[in-house]
């Protein structure tokens, strides 16, 4: 898709790619939600979708690794990798609007007066490419944010 880059790759021994990104993203926007009530206060399974529009500002880089090691130790549910022999294929800045889709997922909630419990929560971020950064044929990543909470609380002023 990409041929100019094909070089670099064919001389790395043994290619992986890599990307590497710094941005920081302002969203607005509104999300409604379900839930099955449980009582005055209790809510069983509330799912949300939302849209927003964003601001993205950052970087990122398309590299060539020779070779891209991954350790034994686990860190959490994670391995760390490390990039050998980094050639940057590709570089670019990131400033544009965008739009966003939010779902959120809570499995049980609690709501009291001035704070809110909420147990297992998961929440989902999309946000579109830029069509000018499409229209220019760049290497444009989706960026895509997912959490998972355990237990979360939240206090109301």
């Amino acid at each position: 898709m990409y041929p100019q880059y094909a070089p670099q790759i064919d001389n790395a021994t043994n290619p992986s790619l890599s990307a590497d990104y710094y941005v920081t993203k302002i969203t607005l926007g509104k999300t409604w939600g379900v839930f099955l009530p449980l009582g005055e206060r209790h809510r069983l399974f509330t799912f949300g979708v939302g849209v927003g529009i964003n601001y993205i500002e950052g970087n990122y880089q398309i590299n060539v690794c020779d070779p891209y090691l991954i350790s034994t130790e686990t860190s959490g549910d994670y391995r760390k990798g490390f990039c050998l022999k980094k050639t940057e294929l590709y570089s670019a800045k990131v400033n544009h609007f965008s739009t966003e889709i939010n779902m959120p997922f809570k499995m049980y909630s609690y709501i009291g007066d001035l704070f809110e419990f909420n147990f297992v929560e998961v929440d989902w971020q999309i946000s579109s490419p830029s069509e000018d950064l499409k229209k220019d044929n760049l290497l444009v990543p989706n960026f895509q944010y997912r959490s998972f909470k355990f237990f979360s609380a939240l206090v109301h002023f």
